[in-house]
């Protein structure tokens, strides 16, 4: 009887001893993904997503997620024929072209940086992507860029559009606009453009929300916009995404905000970093979250918003 309750203690003892050791730092998170801070698809049920690291880190600035029967994540390698980039914040899809993508820094750092990349798919039995143009953003923007969008114009020509995050202290976003045009391997950026236009939340996120952390644009369009709001490396987090409005060819006011059915999603507990349209049938937007110590998440809203004003 003593030794059966010995050997009792010692397992509690070694059980309670393997629950409260600290948690390896280089664990797997559980949805094993990094933090992400931007997502376009790839192809079905696959996402390709953005890892905002910085200069000097030698991991891949990019990922791709399949979400067909169970969650997984890969690395994707890229050929950037020149420097690696800086903080990478934003991705889209180059609209009309698949394959093509465009990619974006932050912004400056240290007067270089600074970048918009064309990205391309290759083709191979693994995924890879390569660089096939670095345009220079215009100097002076008053925001750092957390989103990015393009609608496809006459000829070889887009309308390409930043998104600034806005302040901590609930600063209104801005978009910002120019014209890429691959005839002449030129991004020409207008004085209204330049000038940009505010962004405000359709709902109060609180003292520490990032108006604009990403955005996408839909086919008919329609300009979606995540924000989040986070006081700290632990949170407590919390987003939601938004219809902003649409956007047109008008090159001096191409954005129009949208005036009634604004829908809302509430997001609490993630920072979500990265959205683009879900192939899910009954889903809504798809996001990704850059989570800091929680590292990141891939998941999807439903069709209906929680809030339509």
């Amino acid at each position: 009887m003593k030794m059966r309750l010995s050997l009792w203690l010692m397992a509690g003892c070694l059980g309670l001893a393997a629950y409260s050791a600290p948690m390896n730092e280089n664990a797997i998170v559980p949805d094993g993904i990094p933090p992400c801070s931007g997502v376009v698809r790839w192809s079905p049920a696959r996402y390709l997503v953005t890892h905002d690291l910085k200069y000097g880190e030698k991991e891949p600035r990019f990922g791709l997620i399949s979400t067909d029967k169970r969650l997984s994540y890969e690395p994707v390698e890229c050929d950037w024929s020149g420097p690696e980039s800086n903080d990478l914040e934003s991705l889209a899809p180059l609209e009309g072209e698949t394959g093509q993508f465009l990619a974006c820094e932050s912004g400056y750092f240290k007067g270089q940086y600074g970048h918009l990349y064309w990205i391309s798919r290759l083709d191979g039995s693994k995924p890879a992507l390569a660089v096939k143009g670095r345009y220079s953003m215009p100097q002076g923007l008053e925001q750092e860029i957390e989103g990015l969008a393009t609608l496809k114009l006459e000829g070889n020509r887009w309308l390409v559009v930043l998104g600034g995050r806005g302040g901590r202290s609930e600063e209104p976003g801005r978009l910002y606009w120019g014209v890429l045009d691959r005839d002449k391997n030129s991004l020409e950026w207008t004085k209204e453009g330049l000038k940009g236009t505010e962004i405000h939340l359709p709902r109060r996120l609180g003292p520490f929300a990032r108006t604009l952390s990403d955005m996408f644009l839909d086919e008919q369009h329609h300009l979606y916009i995540s924000s989040c709001s986070t006081p700290g490396k632990l949170g407590p987090n919390r987003s939601l995404i938004f219809l902003a409005g649409t956007l047109t060819e008008n090159l001096k006011a191409p954005f129009h905000r949208a005036s009634e059915n604004q829908d809302v999603w509430w997001v609490d507990g993630c920072k979500i970093e990265g959205i683009c349209p879900s192939d899910r049938p009954g889903y809504g937007p798809a996001y990704v979250t850059d989570d800091d110590d929680c590292g990141g998440l891939w998941r999807a809203v439903p069709t209906s918003p929680s809030l339509s004003y």
